[in-house]
């Protein structure tokens, strides 16, 4: 097994922690996972450092009750109105005349000064849209061959303050950061296809308590939004305009909530719901089920025309090629895509769906609400297809496991020791460590090809 990773998406209504690592063939093993209520945060923003570490600390240790080996370093999702995207160009010579990542960290950093960056503000993603190589435009440059290499990237920022709160709340737990993580860019790693993310789509993910948009094209992101509207909106309007509890409110959307309406000649006796009054001592009343579905109505649709409002005012429409993609908590609302796609009208509306479906005891792969935990799983895991820079401004991609596989390879052959007399028709084999006798073999037969 490899370093067990931490990581921890700080939500609007709850914070959730995992533990996972990977064997050497890099399946994934989940360790374990921890929940519990957010506080100290409101729309993305510290407003207690204490009491979210307290939150923070308490998620981590559920996560960490079965595992032995300290983790003292956090992979953390951040959301907010003070991030934001801009983008960035650079150029440079390819010094040896064939790319290796040396040059792509390179070029990666002429475009991250390139954008200049205000002070306040630090980097937390750098994600190429596309690069060339002596004007070719290609995917991916390395190992090809060529005098000039250039990028177009998008970067994604942050406010170094909101930042610093963050690492001040994880410190108190005795953590550091060790990187960030866009929180929809983070669902995007669990939730979008790798075609949907090529071919330019806009994903949309709608927590308890806000509405995270992404729109995605060449697997970069090249525009980022933030409203603080989620579906505990629909529990207060609920709670609001039936007169009841919170809690109660809460059940009666889960049970109840639904966008597709009812028949007008639904049994009346069949089609209502008891409803618990807020004031202690008074009786329950009734009230039908179409008034429940009507305010649910009512407050989805506001959200999903104020996500629409904000791709209109991106101008970047245009990029939406693979349609809406829908994540969070909002998807449990029966009839959420066939509504979606009347507010959305040409575009096409789905569902978002993890790749992969790793059989544990502790999470859910298929409950679209742990979508932005299970991609920062696979961000920490390195279980990513393009380049990027991370907010600790190191490369960092999926050929990073090709470079390690290859390390292991060099390690296997180095205890092998080869002599060779002065007989050139003689080879003498000696090993340091006894190795099985097909490593023996295929060591003999690379001997007679070179010789």
């Amino acid at each position: 097994m490899n370093i067990p990773k931490l990581s921890i998406d700080i939500g609007s209504s709850s914070i959730s922690a995992i533990v996972a690592t990977t064997n050497d063939n890099g399946d994934i093993k989940i360790l374990g996972r921890g929940v519990a209520k957010s506080e100290g945060i409101k729309n993305g923003d510290v407003v207690n450092i204490d009491h979210l570490a307290d939150a923070i600390s308490q998620a981590v240790k559920g996560a960490k009750s079965k595992i032995n080996e300290t983790i003292t370093k956090a992979i953390v999702s951040v959301s907010g109105s003070y991030i934001n995207t801009r983008r960035g160009n650079g150029t440079i010579i390819i010094q040896t005349g064939q790319v290796n990542k040396k040059d792509i960290k390179k070029v990666f950093d002429v475009a991250h000064h390139n954008a200049n960056i205000i002070p306040e503000y630090v980097m937390i993603h750098l994600l190429p849209i596309s690069f060339k190589i002596d004007d070719i435009e290609m995917d991916t440059p390395l190992n090809m061959t060529g005098s000039r290499l250039e990028v177009d990237a998008s970067i994604i920022i942050a406010k170094k303050s909101a930042l610093t709160n963050i690492e001040s709340s994880l410190k108190v737990c005795g953590l550091s950061v060790e990187n960030y993580v866009l929180s929809s860019y983070a669902s995007s790693l669990s939730s979008v296809s790798e075609k949907q993310k090529t071919d330019g789509c806009c994903l949309i993910d709608i927590g308890a308590g806000s509405i995270d948009m992404v729109i995605l094209h060449n697997k970069a992101v090249l525009y980022n939004m933030f409203l603080p509207f989620g579906s505990n909106h629909i529990t207060q309007d609920l709670s609001e305009m039936l007169d009841t509890h919170l809690v109660a409110a809460e059940l009666i959307k889960n049970q109840y909530g639904t966008l597709t309406p009812y028949d007008d000649d639904t049994n009346i006796k069949d089609g209502e719901v008891e409803i618990p009054s807020i004031r202690e001592g008074e009786k329950a009343h009734n009230v039908t089920k179409k008034h429940i579905q009507l305010i649910v109505h009512a407050r989805v649709e506001e959200m999903l025309l104020m996500a629409k409002q904000k791709l209109v005012q991106s101008e970047m429409g245009r990029f939406i090629r693979s349609g809406i993609v829908l994540s969070g908590g909002i998807c449990k609302i029966e009839g959420i895509v066939h509504f979606a796609k009347k507010v959305f009208e040409k575009q096409d509306v789905n569902f978002g769906k993890t790749s992969e479906n790793i059989d544990n005891e502790f999470i859910d792969f298929k409950d679209s609400s742990n979508a932005t935990i299970i991609g920062l799983l696979y961000y920490s895991l390195n279980k990513i297809n393009v380049f990027e820079l991370d907010s600790k401004k190191e490369l960092k991609s999926s050929y990073d496991k090709i470079d390690k596989l290859e390390i292991q390879q060099t390690q296997k052959l180095e205890n092998v020791h080869l002599s060779k007399p002065n007989n050139r028709n003689t080879i003498n084999i000696s090993t340091i460590q006894k190795e099985s006798n097909e490593t023996l073999n295929k060591v003999k037969s690379m001997l007679k090809e070179w010789f």
